[in-house]
């Protein structure tokens, strides 16, 4: 077994072998003539793990410790009296060697104080057959003692939760939430934290935006009918689309027909559902306006579907060209429209707006 210790101690000791005390009586001291063969006990290895890290917390510098242990066969059937070697495949006696290194690490962390890790570990071959010994390395690292956090009560009073869910359709902000709590003196600062402010205001706030929570499509969609100026000209799904589609509030100050420009830009997997969501913007005054959005994504099913009604539309390329005859229906008739090199995007356009827009590839 090597026992290589932090940099700062300049140490390292060779063993060879842990055995067990109680199986094992062999005097240590008949083994010192080979400084490379050195028969320790497992406690006599444990007393050594505990007298150096004794010294580095003294000496108060970081804790790094790492072994290499040779490990026999023997010691799994001592623990573990169903192992049979002859028997077992490569991997089963390996996960016994690894129960084994688990049981040592216990008596590890009792005599150091700290948490060891089995970091690798090697079944020991001759001409592919296993010979019995394997040798694992072990190790355990703490780069920076922390001082221990001081217990602080948390729980938050039921005043305070009451004047945030009465609040909370004045949309405060997190910090202005947590000013008006101190004013009010339902919370002590030297007590509760802004973090437990913030939870409690993202709890109460759901309602006001979250309305479906096991779909987010229909949750969006719902918001944004109970929404002034949002319209939703879009919205689908079957088995293989589901999307949404809606123009914001901007098409209708700078006025629809006024809009001779737009440009298409898309990004993808833009949440954990791997939605696309794609922006219409146009070009008002020198600043990129968003007007409409879509957002969507493209499902797999059985080839049996493609024969329903309802999955007329089952491509990409299909919703978005559905998307953008909704824009022509309300009216949007561009000269240009800008896009980036995606196919499916120009073909739906072309399909749109054939007559009316000039595309230009933006780089």
């Amino acid at each position: 077994m090597n026992l290589e210790l932090g940099d700062s101690l300049y140490k390292k000791h060779k063993f060879c072998n842990i055995t067990e005390e109680e199986h094992d009586n062999v005097n240590i001291n008949e083994y010192n003539d080979n400084a490379d063969r050195l028969l320790y006990s497992l406690s006599e290895v444990q007393e050594i793990i505990s007298k150096q890290f004794q010294r580095v917390e003294e000496s108060n510098e970081p804790v790094k410790l790492a072994f290499e242990i040779e490990l026999d066969s023997r010691l799994v059937e001592c623990i573990f009296p169903e192992y049979q070697p002859d028997i077992c495949d490569l991997e089963t006696i390996k996960k016994n060697f690894q129960q084994l290194v688990n049981v040592l690490i216990l008596s590890l962390k009792y005599r150091s104080g700290y948490y060891w890790k089995m970091r690798q570990i090697h079944l020991i071959t001759r001409k592919k057959k296993p010979t019995g010994n394997a040798t694992a390395y072990l190790g355990c690292s703490h780069e920076q003692a922390h001082e221990h956090p001081q217990y602080r009560k948390v729980v938050f009073l039921a005043a305070a939760k009451q004047w945030i869910q009465d609040n909370i359709e004045f949309y405060l902000h997190n910090s202005e939430v947590y000013k008006r709590l101190q004013l009010h003196k339902l919370i002590d600062v030297q007590i509760h934290t802004k973090e437990q402010v913030y939870y409690w205001t993202s709890i109460f706030s759901k309602h006001t935006y979250m309305f479906n929570f096991k779909n987010q499509l229909i949750s969006t969609k719902e918001y944004l009918e109970r929404q002034q100026f949002f319209k939703i000209i879009y919205y689908l799904e079957n088995d293989f689309i589901k999307t949404l589609g809606f123009t914001t509030l901007l098409i209708n100050h700078i006025g629809i027909t006024n809009i001779k420009e737009i440009i298409v830009d898309s990004t993808f997997k833009t949440n954990q559902e791997y939605f696309e969501f794609f922006a219409i913007n146009t070009n008002c005054g020198g600043y990129g306006i968003p007007i409409a959005y879509l957002y969507f994504l493209t499902c797999d099913s059985t080839a049996k579907a493609y024969n329903d009604l309802k999955n007329q539309i089952n491509t990409r390329v299909q919703t978005l060209r559905e998307f953008f005859i909704r824009l022509r229906n309300e009216k949007l008739l561009p000269i240009f429209v800008l896009i980036d090199k995606d196919a499916g995007e120009i073909s739906a356009i072309q399909e749109a707006w054939s007559w009316t827009a000039n595309l230009q590839l933006c780089y």
